[in-house]
């Protein structure tokens, strides 16, 4: 099945550290975010990502925080573990 990842983003005048999976063939939308997700480092917006199936890992790499804080920083999730590395 085609999933859609979505990580991260702008809701209600803050950034957040969630990640939502689109599953195409279903149209339904699940929430894959768990307890690691509240790391406040992680939330960001305006950030570029990648998913790398060799490994089954999404890169994520910079955006920003706030209006003044522009984040330069690589992070890294594993879905077969579901752990971040940074």
């Amino acid at each position: 099945e085609w999933t859609l990842i979505l990580f991260g983003g702008f809701c209600n005048h803050h950034q957040v550290a969630e990640m939502f999976e689109y599953r195409v063939d279903s149209k339904c939308w699940v929430n894959l975010s768990s307890s690691t997700f509240s790391l406040p480092h992680l939330a960001r917006c305006a950030h570029s990502s990648v998913y790398r199936s060799v490994n089954d890992t999404m890169i994520i790499v910079g955006g920003f925080r706030s209006h003044d804080t522009y984040l330069n920083d690589i992070q890294e999730y594993n879905f077969f573990t579901g752990k971040w590395k940074d």
